[in-house]
């Protein structure tokens, strides 16, 4: 018990709905899992629609995670760029994800 009530606005983000109706069992996990999966789409689809619209953002090209390279090519990044920060976050971020493991 956290001392939240159930109706705090913290959890009405994605997820934690559904995880408590898991708990209450009245969802399989399953179900929660496809749900909340199915939640996190619609939300990135409608931040992506967002983005889109925006003039001053700046795209960083990640498609060398997918295929699950380490490396990209440096030679037209700046080393303070938006994309060196992106990049440094990522790999701490892929780090603690093979540290968990």
């Amino acid at each position: 018990d956290s001392g939240l009530p159930e109706n705090a606005p913290a959890f009405s983000s994605i997820g934690y709905p559904k995880i408590i109706a898991y708990i209450k069992g009245k969802i399989d996990e399953n179900e929660m899992v496809s749900e909340i999966v199915k939640e996190t789409k619609h939300y990135a689809k409608r931040q992506m629609t967002w983005f889109r619209r925006e003039s001053d953002v700046t795209w960083i090209d990640i498609s060398w995670i997918k295929s699950g390279g380490t490396d990209i090519d440096r030679s037209n990044v700046a080393p303070s760029s938006p994309e060196k920060s992106a990049e440094k976050v990522i790999h701490a971020w892929m780090k603690g994800l093979s540290e968990e493991e």
